[in-house]
């Protein structure tokens, strides 16, 4: 069924269209402020996400700013997810290295993920409790290709809700912040793959 079609003036849909006429309006929008790091195999043990800058065209992150939001952008995240970007799907290894980069391989001791805003840790997570963003999903045979992602697709993992509804966490302009993930061991993979983390939420930005 289509929408009601109603007619405005042309002072109407000036209003409608520019309400950033009025000096300092903001505008709001669903947005994924996104980072990519590689996880190089045997090496890495710890990594740092929303560090740098855009500029690849949006292709390993969508941050105009190294570190922070410029001014005078605001975001309030409410999930965040990890998805781990392999190569081309294989066999059983590939399962296997999806079990210790979310668990390690230190008996006892698992990574983790935090948030760090203003100098200030936040949401410190265990890496095997961030699901995917997106992917597929994982099945194995034994005898045909396999793929496997960490976690249910598309629920992400809640930052933390305030009474009212809305995302505790409010990232304000020029302040810095980061995640970091950390494993006690470096982890020995088939191959170096990449993880991408997002954040999930309203972006507010001027209306120019």
């Amino acid at each position: 069924m289509h929408g009601l079609v109603i007619p405005h003036t042309m002072e109407e849909l000036s209003s409608i269209g520019t309400p950033g006429a009025v000096k300092g309006n903001m505008e709001a929008l669903e947005f994924e402020l996104y980072d990519t790091q590689p996880y190089v195999t045997t090496v890495t043990q710890n990594l740092t996400f929303f560090t740098a800058a855009d500029v690849n065209n949006g292709f390993v992150t969508n941050m105009k700013a190294a570190g922070q939001l410029p001014n005078p952008d605001f975001f309030a995240p409410r999930v965040v997810t990890l998805d781990v970007i392999t190569a081309e799907p294989g066999d059983f290894p590939r399962l296997r290295d999806m079990y210790a980069l979310l668990y390690g391989t230190t008996a006892g001791q698992s990574p983790f993920m935090e948030f760090l805003y203003s100098g200030k840790p936040y949401c410190h997570f265990s890496l095997a409790t961030v699901p995917a963003a997106g992917g597929p999903t994982g099945f194995s045979t034994r005898t045909a290709v396999e793929y496997g992602n960490n976690g249910f697709i598309g629920k992400g993992r809640c930052m933390g809700i305030g009474p009212d509804g809305d995302p505790s966490i409010l990232i304000l302009p020029l302040q810095a912040f980061s995640w970091q993930i950390r494993w006690p061991a470096a982890v020995a993979l088939t191959a170096t793959v990449a993880l991408k983390l997002a954040m999930h939420g309203t972006y507010y930005r001027q209306i120019r």
